[in-house]
């Protein structure tokens, strides 16, 4: 825990300047949010979005959707990007391994190994459903607001997942999105707001998916419906549940930074439910 320099604000975690260290909660990150002493070496910093960058590297897609971005629709959503494409399926294939052999392993009782095409099936449909809206919620309302975001996958995330469900516990993270501020490379930085409000749809966006494979599954019925339920409403509700948490780079630090009323609204029914479900 610490201070940032210009509000005093306590922050879990806190953001280093590159220029002055000078420690910074998430609103004055920026050189040109802190006044930072160091200015001269932020304005000679070279600009990704002028400079030659390297062919098909991370941020070479970053400068091409950007350009999307500014002089696409007037609603700011690009097309996807060849390499964020191939960044959401590797993530989605690899989430979906890693459930259903959670899953096939945890909750089912004397499972064969002919139902495993069936599990990873409805693991792709619900937990890959979970995934891909959630961080699309992320992406278009950044760029409702006029900012650059695009998905990438975190390869030691998703590897260290499927080892996990394999040892009977699962920990993973895919990846994110990943935002630039407004106006290029120097722009202003994002409100409390505006973080908060990105940052809460992906979680909203899992329960609401959560209560669609509730009815679904109630519908099918039978062994299939259960599994349906089973899979699709304690996916997504952990899903909401984990990216709420109020520390580090989850969803739920910038929420509760941004308003604690409706971060409590949203996450402690979902603590409350990620406990039972795993104590019950």
């Amino acid at each position: 825990m610490s201070n940032c320099e210009v509000c005093g604000a306590q922050v879990h975690l806190a953001y280093i300047c590159n220029y002055c260290k000078g420690a910074h909660c998430g609103d004055h990150r920026l050189p040109e949010n802190h006044s930072c002493w160091n200015m001269g070496a932020v304005k000679s910093r070279p600009d990704p979005f002028k400079a030659g960058i390297p062919s098909g590297s991370a941020t070479d897609e970053f400068k091409r959707v950007w350009r999307n971005t500014r002089t696409g629709s007037s609603s700011g959503i690009s097309l996807f990007g060849a390499t964020e494409l191939k960044h959401l399926t590797l993530a989605w294939l690899a989430i979906s391994l890693a459930f259903s052999i959670f899953f096939f392993s945890r909750f089912f009782s004397n499972p064969s190994f002919s139902d495993f095409p069936l599990i990873f099936g409805i693991a792709a449909i619900t937990a890959g459903a979970g995934f891909v809206l959630h961080e699309l919620a992320h992406k278009f309302t950044a760029q409702k607001y006029g900012l650059l975001a695009e998905f990438r996958a975190w390869n030691l995330g998703l590897i260290m997942g499927i080892v996990t469900a394999f040892i009977g516990f699962l920990i993973i993270a895919p990846g994110a999105v990943y935002i630039r501020q407004k106006g290029g490379s120097f722009g202003s930085a994002i409100s409390k707001r505006e973080n908060g409000i990105i940052s809460i749809v992906g979680p909203l966006i899992n329960v609401v998916l959560a209560g669609f494979f509730l009815l679904v599954g109630s519908g099918v019925g039978g062994n299939l419906g259960n599994i349906i339920v089973l899979m699709g409403v304690r996916i997504n509700l952990f899903l909401a549940a984990f990216n709420m948490i109020p520390f580090g780079m989850f969803d739920g630090q910038k929420v509760f930074t941004w308003n604690k009323i409706i971060w409590g609204v949203v996450a402690i029914p979902l603590f409350i439910n990620a406990f039972t479900m795993l104590t019950g």
